[in-house]
This record gives C-alpha cells, structure tokens and sequence, in this order.
C-alpha cells in the first residue's frame, strides 16, 4: 500500500515586533481578540531596543510574512535611514506616543502629558506594580468591549488591529 501524502495547509502569517514586555503583553491581548482562523500571528519582543532596532528586525524578517507591523515608542525617533529601510521593506509602523504605556493611558482615557516615565508611572498605579507585563492583567484592564469603543480614537491601537485583521 502506498504511504498516504500528508496534506498541508498554508497559513497566512503575521509578524508583530515589538519594543519591549509590556507591548508584548498588551499586542497578545489584541491577538486573542482579533486573530483571524487560518492566519498565524507572530509576536517577536525585542526585550527593550531602540526603535531603530526594531525596525531593522522586522525587516530582516518580512519575508515569509504577509504582514509586518512594528510597534515602538515615539520618545526616541526613527532615524532617516532607518525610516526610509522601513517604507521600502513595507514595514507597517505602530508608533506609541510618547510610550505605550502613553497609548495605554489613551484607550483608558486617563489625562497624561507627553513625559515617558510619568507615562510608566501612572500606567504601573493602574495596572498594578509588578502587573505591567502580564497578558492577564492586561485583559482585565482593556475589554474587547473598550478596545472596539476605542479604536476610532487612538491612532496606534487602530492601525495594530488592522495588522492583526491583515488589513493594510
């Protein structure tokens, strides 16, 4: 009897690279959320790099990927050549203002300035200390429900469900 093929399905995949624990933990609350079937969504945490670092990550790793998002904070900018790497790379760029606990604070509503620690500082008395980088208290904190209210306000949590819905 001759062995039976293996059949092999192709699953559309998705990379989303980010800065540090905290997006990883917040972008895999999204993923539960708003991954499609048939689709595999890829979260790589860059464990704190710069956003630089990020970017040139996620474009050495694009090939293979439908889409390619990377997350990072607005507190220390792209640079020119790292910028234009992205855009030819077809990089999606999810950029947190000033950080993403600043993001965080957005979808919450809760009234911030553009400092990076008093960002981190207010998110961490909300969340909890010690909290921040757990996937479970981050599905406490933000509901399907909030984030579906929120998405049209916050410019960064739009375009990271629209990677995640494979929405360009």
């Amino acid at each position: 009897m001759a062995p039976k093929k293996k059949r092999t399905i192709s699953q559309a995949t998705i990379l989303i690279v980010v800065e540090g624990y905290v997006e990883k933990a917040f972008v895999s609350v999204l993923r539960s959320y708003y991954s499609k079937p048939g689709c595999k969504v890829n979260i790589n945490n860059r464990c704190g790099g710069s956003s630089d670092s990020v970017v040139n990550f996620a474009c050495a790793e694009e090939s293979g990927n439908e889409i390619v998002a990377a997350v990072f904070d607005a507190d220390v900018p792209l640079s020119a050549e790292v910028s234009a790497r992205s855009r030819r790379c077809g990089i999606i760029p999810v950029i947190s203002t000033p950080s993403i606990e600043g993001t965080l604070l957005d979808i919450l509503e809760v009234e911030r300035d553009n400092n990076t620690k008093n960002c981190k500082r207010l998110f961490k008395g909300i969340i909890g200390e010690g909290k921040t980088t757990y996937k479970g208290a981050h599905k406490t904190l933000f509901p399907k429900s909030l984030i579906d209210r929120k998405r049209s306000d916050v410019k960064a949590l739009n375009d990271l469900i629209s990677a995640i819905e494979r929405k360009k």
